[in-house]
């Protein structure tokens, strides 16, 4: 079974690299084909606005009448009214909107969890920090606040295979793959990925 998911990973990796070439290659294309028209469509839009500027006054007015726009042969131009938001200092502007209770609501502020500065915090808190600490009074009552959160450390087992490219080579099962000087490859699947716990069921 191993030696037909090393043929396996095989085909599946001449396929990603086959479609990360193609998209690579399409993306090249588009690219050279892209420069040209984008270039013109910019040329043509600044003088079709230099036009518009030049004859604002008459495309202004219709029959006595004051226009936004102007109906054209082939299309509309004209002028829209549209607002910005000017910012001079992006710094003082969140120190005062920062210093303004009705203003915080302007900030956006990206929050997310800690996995990884959890993990060493929970492994230390149980005297798992590699150096035999035992648990500390102010860790142990730290961890239950965060288990109070529904936050914990669970100890889990990854279930791996290793393809030995070198015995695939030596019995011809993935037509010659070459490995990294005849050592074994460890691949981690997530999918097998349980807990000691549930380990402990099965």
């Amino acid at each position: 079974m191993l030696a037909e998911l090393a043929g396996l990973e095989k085909a599946l990796g001449q396929l990603e690299a086959g479609r990360v070439e193609g998209v690579a290659r399409v993306e090249r294309e588009a690219e050279v084909e892209r420069g040209p028209l984008s270039q013109r469509r910019e040329e043509l839009t600044r003088a079709v606005e230099r036009f518009c500027r030049r004859q604002k006054p008459a495309l202004d007015w219709v029959d006595g009448h004051e226009r936004r726009s102007r109906r054209l042969r082939f299309g509309r131009v004209g002028w829209r009214a549209s607002q910005a938001v000017v910012i001079r200092d992006e710094a003082a502007a969140m120190k005062g909107l920062a210093g303004w209770p009705a203003g915080r609501r302007f900030l956006r502020v990206q929050t997310e969890i800690d996995r990884e500065g959890l993990r060493e915090f929970l492994a230390k808190a149980a005297g798992r920090n590699g150096n035999g600490a035992a648990p500390t009074e102010s860790g142990q009552g730290l961890r239950r606040r965060l288990s109070r959160a529904g936050i914990r450390m669970e100890q889990r087992e990854k279930w791996f295979y290793e393809i030995d490219w070198e015995a695939v080579r030596r019995w011809g099962k993935d037509g010659g793959r070459r490995g990294s000087r005849g050592k074994e490859r460890a691949i981690s699947n997530p999918r097998f990925e349980i807990s000691k716990r549930e380990a402990k069921r099965t």
